[in-house]
């Protein structure tokens, strides 16, 4: 009886591989063999479109671990760079040089000058019929 399991079992095999037609011409077979092999191609053409993007990617991430370091250094020189400009701002302003004491004395003297020139030229001020003189009047035109 077993002998006729094992008989029946195989003749059924051999049965249904006879009745199967080759399967490389049915024409399902063919198109997922074409479709596989066009996967195929964009996987090759993608895996070589990548590869500079690959080293470029890698080059950037050694690049990035020396940012830190490089941004420390920046924030030193920019706070240099504003501690100069500060400085060159109060050196170039007028107002920082006369506020020391002898830009106090420059000034007394500017004042003093002003005056003497005043008193000497004169000056006069108009509006309308209202005049104000200082120093020497002027004599009226004749």
């Amino acid at each position: 009886m077993a002998e006729e399991v094992k008989n029946d079992s195989l003749s059924q095999a051999n049965e249904m591989v006879a009745k199967q037609k080759d399967y490389k011409k049915d024409s399902v077979y063919q198109k997922v063999v074409h479709q596989w092999n066009i996967a195929k191609k964009e996987l090759n053409q993608l895996q070589i479109d990548s590869a500079p993007r690959m080293e470029r990617l890698q080059a950037l991430q050694k690049d990035s671990i020396d940012l830190p370091q490089k941004k420390l250094e920046l924030e030193g020189k920019k706070e240099t760079l504003i501690n100069q400009i500060q400085t060159t701002k109060e050196s170039c302003f007028p107002w920082s040089i006369l506020s020391t004491p002898s830009g106090g004395v420059v000034i007394g003297i500017l004042i003093i000058a002003l005056t003497l020139i005043i008193l000497k030229k004169g000056l006069s001020f108009s509006k309308g019929d209202t005049t104000m003189s200082f120093g020497n009047e002027k004599e009226n035109e004749k």
